[in-house]
């Protein structure tokens, strides 16, 4: 079971210092659009006059807060590989 808090982010276990190095690099060009749970789309007022794809996109691009993550990711990281 893994805690998360306001400080403490647990990455995936197979990353490695330079991996996190590199992908802190790439920002904000390495961002993806959210991945949005299919309830989601079918709760849309009108989720039946929508094509599902369009519906998906406009659901993941409201969930996005790119500007907000990309603020995140510049803030000062410390990185403890022991654990």
């Amino acid at each position: 079971m893994q805690r998360l808090t306001d400080s403490h982010v647990r990455l995936r276990q197979d990353l490695s210092p330079a991996d996190w190095k590199t992908a802190r690099a790439e920002l904000p060009d390495s961002f993806t659009l959210p991945t949005v749970d299919p309830r989601a789309v079918r709760g849309l007022k009108f989720s039946v006059a929508l094509p599902p794809r369009l519906a998906t996109i406009t659901l993941a691009e409201r969930l996005a807060d790119f500007d907000s993550a990309l603020a995140a990711a510049r803030e000062p990281v410390r990185v403890d590989w022991s654990t």
